[in-house]
């Protein structure tokens, strides 16, 4: 199954703003462009064309994108997209982890 899309939102308490992690990981495609993503929080761009595997250098290697102040929408959410872009060769949206910190 390919999925070219991955969305999902978080409820946070509003009136703040929240350091976010978004936890990516080269672990099934073997080089360089084999994978681009788009990132979005509140359908802002934040990363594109994002090519783990060459940010990370290598398969089998993480890479954290850290957003230090996301703010929730007027709802107390905070929404999450990850795309593969149309000229990917693989297809598939992949996350390997997403944190929503609350500040001290």
């Amino acid at each position: 199954m390919t999925i070219k899309d991955f969305t999902d939102t978080f409820p946070v308490p509003e009136g703040q703003s929240y350091p976010a992690r978004l936890h990516f990981a080269g672990i099934f495609d073997n080089g360089a462009g084999a994978r681009l993503e788009n990132s979005y929080i509140h359908r802002s761009p934040e990363l594109a064309d994002f090519d783990v595997f060459a940010a990370a250098g290598g398969m089998n290697k993480a890479r954290v994108g850290e957003f230090p102040e996301i703010r929730p929408d007027v709802h107390g959410d905070s929404s999450l997209r990850i795309t593969s872009t149309p000229d990917s060769p693989d297809q598939n949206a992949k996350i390997s982890g997403i944190e929503i910190l609350k500040q001290d």
